[in-house]
């Protein structure tokens, strides 16, 4: 029986807002701590989301939520979920810890190959129950929502998956984390099989050697990847606005693209 094994990337705490503490009985959690709570543990879903005008720039108001953690099989409902989508093409905005980068990769090149743009954002449903709004999001239907950049963040594997489309968007207020990928085996390994000592090095260099060559074919340096594998998998290195550009993940930025709103990222700061 053949083990079947995988990066894992744990989930990432954002560096840029510290840890909330427990709620205690006087001070439970909010709906939105909770909806929050629930990305960073659920599997990754996708669901069509529908704001005010311009809310997701000019002339956006409709965009494809994609938030919680990518787990094994998440690219295969990602393919799904576009195969089922008719219409003008609606940009995808990511609201996720990570997950598994093999995963990641699939969906990058799902995007590139669809000509897709995406961003980071978080999708704050609106005008439905928790239990009605969770509901919804599993099936994929569409709900009413409101666009948020502010601290929104994409970490770990998320961030390959989103440089793999073809515009990338990255509001100065939102948030991009990196750090090393962490080998991990999946499966129930039978009593009696042993791995070799080498087994992780080996796996994680050879994954490695796959996130660089998908890093080139969509357009950027393995200099991300080389950053990344300088962090400890237990920390996380929140990039900075020069380097998302520096390393080519933000192409709106650097190439003005129609759709992208400098001044819509902004407006979104805190005064």
């Amino acid at each position: 029986m053949r083990a079947i094994f995988a990066f894992v990337i744990a989930a990432a705490v954002v560096a840029t807002t510290p840890a909330s503490p427990a709620p205690s009985k006087d001070s439970p959690a909010s709906p939105a701590d909770k909806a929050r709570a629930a990305v960073r543990e659920n599997p990754m879903v996708f669901y069509l989301a529908r704001g005010e005008a311009d809310s997701c720039g000019p002339g956006c108001s409709e965009w494809i939520a994609a938030e919680g953690q990518i787990i094994k099989g998440t690219a295969d409902r990602m393919r799904a979920f576009l195969k089922r989508q008719s219409g003008p093409k609606r940009p995808i905005y990511f609201y996720s810890p990570g997950g598994i980068a093999s995963d990641a990769l699939t969906m990058g090149r799902l995007m590139h190959d669809g000509g897709f743009t995406a961003g980071v954002a978080e999708t704050v449903a609106q005008d439905c129950e928790p239990a009605e709004c969770e509901r919804t999001k599993k099936s994929g239907h569409e709900l009413r929502a409101k666009f948020n950049t502010f601290a929104a963040s994409c970490a770990s594997a998320c961030v390959y998956a989103l440089v793999g489309a073809r515009v990338r968007e990255v509001a100065p207020d939102a948030v991009l984390g990196i750090h090393a990928a962490k080998t991990k085996i999946l499966s129930k390994i039978p009593k009696g099989i042993h791995i070799p000592p080498n087994f992780y090095s080996d796996f994680h260099k050879k994954s490695n050697r796959e996130i660089a060559r998908y890093l080139v074919d969509m357009g950027l340096k393995p200099a991300l990847l080389e950053a990344a594998e300088k962090i400890p998998h237990e920390d996380i290195k929140v990039l900075t606005r020069d380097e998302i550009i520096r390393y080519g993940i933000d192409t709106a930025a650097s190439s003005k693209a129609p759709g992208y709103s400098m001044k819509r990222c902004w407006d979104a700061l805190p005064s």
